[in-house]
């Protein structure tokens, strides 16, 4: 059977992180959204439909799709939510708040379905069934219990020298170098270290994923997903962290979602709780909605660099390629250089400026950053200057 995954006007409200990647590479615990689809119908040949600006990359890492429409067709939304759907009919539209969730079409309705991705009765019989799709980006940091049934268990492999509190066979240990007096806790969830370098000093806290490649200097990691080629020597508590990205010296990243290519610099701070106790809010679709959270951090956009001691306050959104220094305590535009809490107006970064910093980064992990990456980054800076210019971002030289 084929499948066909496509993204609608919900992605929006996944701003920053879907701006860079289509929304089914968003994390739900160790596993992306689209390996969570994959995983549960097992189809056969797979096909997308993304926005425009993405589907070079999209391409470049999927590789080519396009649909088939040969027999059954399985239409899922980019954002569906990892979960058991029993089928309603041999065809059907299956939508979540006025949505289409999931839809199994054939031939000639399948292809006229593919043009609006519509819960259109005249095509199929329609069922509406609630909470089928993620639909706020702070229900991607609610991963404790996917995440657990996530990971292996029946380890470990002997780690000399290292605290094990718990359950010792809820360790597994995979290719990866383990020094000794590292501290692992199984005792809320399994720790999965899947080929990853984990260095004297360091608590591993359950249930936790580290990834291939990853590196953890010392770090202090509570149930959170850290993923490959990652450098952390901080905390991180309840957090997700997309491969590449970088918080190496003491720093604390609580309740967040950091995308690939982040750099966060000695000392910098993402507050997860307000002083009142009360329950985080958040900027979304330009109204103020209350995330009903006591605790919620930052989501933070790829390529963003933070500089040493970089405070951001609870439930901001910082865009993809922000320089962002001292307290930040608003959302933040895309190639934004911003600096308010020490006396600077905020800055449009020069994108030559941004694409110069990326490639030097990936450098430094051996990646090179291709013609397709660099498009979508030349893309998305036009597609958010009318951000820059309703937050007031000024352009020309940057000082503080």
């Amino acid at each position: 059977m084929e499948l066909f995954v496509f993204e609608d006007e919900l992605v929006r409200r996944f701003y920053p992180l879907t701006l860079t990647k289509p929304a089914f590479s968003l994390l739900y615990g160790a596993r992306t959204i689209l390996d969570s689809i994959g995983s549960t119908f097992s189809p056969d040949h797979v096909s997308f439909r993304v926005r425009d600006y993405l589907r070079p990359l999209v391409s470049s890492r999927y590789g080519p799709s396009e649909p088939e429409f040969d027999g059954y067709v399985l239409f899922a939304n980019a954002l569906l939510k990892p979960k058991r759907i029993e089928p309603q009919a041999d065809e059907f539209i299956l939508a979540s708040g006025g949505r289409v969730a999931l839809a199994k079409l054939k031939g000639e309705k399948a292809r006229r379905f593919s043009d609006s991705l519509k819960p259109d009765r005249s095509i199929a019989e329609v069922y509406e069934a609630p909470d089928l799709l993620f639909e706020y980006p702070w229900e991607l940091i609610s991963f404790t219990e996917a995440l657990k049934s996530q990971l292996p268990s029946g380890g470990p492999r002997q780690v000399d020298s290292c605290a094990v509190l718990g359950d010792p066979s809820k360790l597994v240990v995979k290719d990866s170098e383990v020094e000794p007096y590292c501290t692992f806790d199984t005792r809320n969830g399994p720790i999965f270290i899947d080929g990853a370098k984990v260095e004297s000093g360091t608590r591993v806290e359950g249930p936790a994923y580290i990834g291939r490649g990853a590196r953890l200097m010392g770090a202090k990691v509570k149930s959170s997903v850290i993923m490959e080629e990652v450098r952390l020597g901080g905390e991180v508590d309840t957090s997700v962290v997309e491969g590449y990205s970088n918080s190496a010296h003491k720093s604390y990243l609580g309740h967040s979602y950091v995308s690939s290519w982040v750099n966060v610099g000695a000392g910098s701070v993402t507050s997860d709780l307000k002083n009142t106790y009360g329950t985080v809010k958040m900027n979304l679709d330009g109204r103020r909605i209350d995330t009903g959270l006591l605790k919620l951090g930052s989501f933070i956009g790829e390529g963003v660099k933070a500089s040493i001691g970089t405070m951001i306050y609870c439930g901001k959104r910082i865009g993809p390629f922000s320089h962002i220094h001292g307290y930040v305590l608003e959302d933040v535009p895309s190639f934004t250089i911003y600096a308010k809490g020490l006396g600077s107006e905020p800055t449009e970064l020069y994108l030559e400026s941004a694409i110069r910093t990326q490639r030097r980064m990936m450098a430094r992990r051996g990646v090179e950053l291709d013609d397709g990456y660099k498009a979508m980054m030349e893309a998305l800076f036009r597609l958010t200057e009318e951000e820059r210019a309703k937050a007031g971002v000024k352009k020309g030289g940057f000082k503080i």
